[in-house]
């Protein structure tokens, strides 16, 4: 089986992909067999979701059986991937970085008010923090809500660094990926959701955004990429559109710039609010 062309740790799960359809002595290598290959390679996250899940290697191997049934085992499977097999997704991107500086003190704030803020929790430091994007998720709708989509490399830490250059994930469509039109949401979507991003209540700080250029999507081992049908953005209460800007091969920041100016109302009561509900 001839495949191109993955990172390491991708190419080593169709190696066993393809030895433990072998082994069943199956002719092919199917998404079962992905499965197997996906719990064998140790590296992976996906071996840990796997696992966390409850899933080992002799679980799989009977359901398989049961499902599929089993040959002899031994030799290569001579039809290499079959079609449903084949719906690989491949995502890569050119990754840059631009630094933003929040103002060491929001324009015309009154000092006195400073002491009953709230959310968000701001700490002053002497000197300028650094915030990244820590950790992310990946995710995909299954008709009821949101799921975590599991990759065949580790991509929590996909923008927490500094280092500009090609990122690449791959992953195997699941099986109960859902179409949805709710929100910004349309058709069969993955979102990048922002988790983690230490520092970036403090000030003055550093943010550091990931900016990303030439997003392409391959939904095969041959190699050949296209570019995303739709690409949004949502910021709060904010919906921008990123398509055009993909079409055109201009870069867009992968999560929105912030600033944070904490704009309130406060209402004053003459004394303490005894009962509610209180309506406005």
């Amino acid at each position: 089986m001839n495949e191109k062309k993955f990172s390491p740790g991708a190419e080593e799960s169709l190696r066993l992909s393809q030895e433990a359809a072998g082994e069943l002595g199956h002719g092919y290598v199917g998404t079962e067999h992905l499965l197997l290959g996906l719990i064998r390679e140790d590296q992976g996250a996906a071996h840990d979701v796997l696992l966390e899940a409850g899933l080992t290697d002799d679980m799989i191997v009977q359901i398989i059986k049961r499902s599929v049934g089993a040959g002899l085992p031994g030799g290569n499977p001579a039809q290499g991937l079959t079609p449903r097999a084949r719906r690989v997704v491949e995502i890569a991107m050119e990754v840059s970085y631009r630094e933003h500086r929040i103002l060491d003190r929001v324009p015309g704030e009154d000092e006195s008010l400073k002491i009953i803020k709230r959310k968000p929790r701001v700490i002053w430091v002497d000197s300028a923090a650094d915030a990244r994007a820590e950790e992310i998720s990946l995710e995909y709708f299954n008709g009821l809500g949101w799921k975590k989509l599991v990759c065949m490399q580790e991509v929590s830490g996909l923008f927490m660094g500094d280092q500009k250059g090609k990122i690449t994930f791959s992953f195997v469509c699941p099986q109960d990926w859902q179409g949805t039109e709710a929100g910004a949401y349309h058709g069969r979507c993955i979102r990048i959701r922002l988790l983690k991003s230490d520092n970036c209540y403090m000030r003055p700080c550093v943010h550091h955004y990931p900016h990303v250029e030439r997003l392409r999507v391959s939904f095969s081992y041959e190699g050949h990429y296209m570019e995303p049908q739709s690409l949004v953005s949502i910021a709060g209460t904010r919906r921008i559109d990123l398509t055009r800007k993909v079409k055109e091969g201009r870069g867009f920041p992968a999560f929105s710039r912030g600033e944070y100016g904490e704009d309130a109302l406060y209402l004053g009561f003459q004394r303490k609010v005894e009962s509610g509900p209180i309506s406005l």
